[in-house]
């Protein structure tokens, strides 16, 4: 089985004024929750777009993963997550 968890931002929630600005945030957002995760998660992906900023990582377990960052986060700039969406694949439907 294949979970991945994605991260997202209102960019109108960030104490941001561009793209650029929004761009950055999301990039050490990430890496900071990439430590959380001890690194022991792979990456999938990132984005920004659609008044949001975004990316993800694949993590074994949902919960764990997610008060992993949650806890990492909390009285920090990246304290202002939206959602944590979770996604759950089958590997053989990903062939």
């Amino acid at each position: 089985m294949y979970r991945s968890i994605e991260v997202c931002y209102d960019i109108s929630a960030l104490d941001v004024e561009t793209d650029v600005a929004a761009l950055d945030f999301r990039n050490a957002a990430m890496h900071h929750i990439e430590f959380a995760l001890d690194r022991q998660k792979e990456w999938t992906g990132a984005e920004i777009g659609l008044g949001e900023v975004n990316f993800g990582f694949e993590v074994r377990d949902f919960d764990k993963a997610e008060a992993a960052v949650r806890a990492a986060v909390k009285d920090t700039p990246y304290d202002c997550i939206r959602e944590i969406r979770r996604f759950e694949f089958d590997e053989s439907e990903m062939a």
